[in-house]
């Protein structure tokens, strides 16, 4: 049984052309998943400018001023000072 050179080109030309064709279906289903991640990363790009635009606003200090009132926290005018104000000291 003697193969001939022809048949061992043959058959290394169609592994080859067997293997061209697995790896260029793995590299388009390589750039859809690309596509798809490139598309999330640009959703969660929105996603986040617009949680620290609402940080923003919630932690302006308008925002904590009109909180605090509402939750019962005046400004105090004149602050209440004791009579004669001493330092704790060591006995």
């Amino acid at each position: 049984m003697k193969i001939g050179t022809k048949s061992v080109l043959f058959i290394g030309i169609l592994i080859l052309l067997v293997t061209n064709i697995v790896l260029f279906a793995k590299g388009i289903v390589m750039a859809d998943t690309a596509q798809k991640i490139q598309i999330t990363i640009e959703r969660l790009k929105i996603e986040n400018n617009q949680l620290q635009t609402k940080l923003y606003s919630s932690s302006s200090l308008d925002k904590l001023d009109k909180t605090a009132q509402s939750l019962g926290f005046t400004k105090i005018a004149s602050p209440l000072y004791l009579e004669n104000p001493r330092y704790a000291q060591a006995q």
